[in-house]
């Protein structure tokens, strides 16, 4: 997996309107499902697909 430095910046770096663009990422159900677990968010909007239709 390639590693993506980011040069550390402090608040008075930070300019109104200033944007950056991650690498991204694929959310999966399996993320989704942790998720939940860690959160104890387990609302069916979030972890059942039917519910959420």
């Amino acid at each position: 997996m390639a590693r993506h430095l980011i040069t550390p910046l402090t608040f008075d770096d930070l300019v109104v309107d200033d944007e950056w663009e991650s690498p991204g990422r694929t959310i999966t159900e399996a993320d989704v499902v942790a998720f939940a677990g860690l959160s104890g968010d387990y609302n069916p909007l979030h972890v059942d697909h039917e519910w959420a239709r």
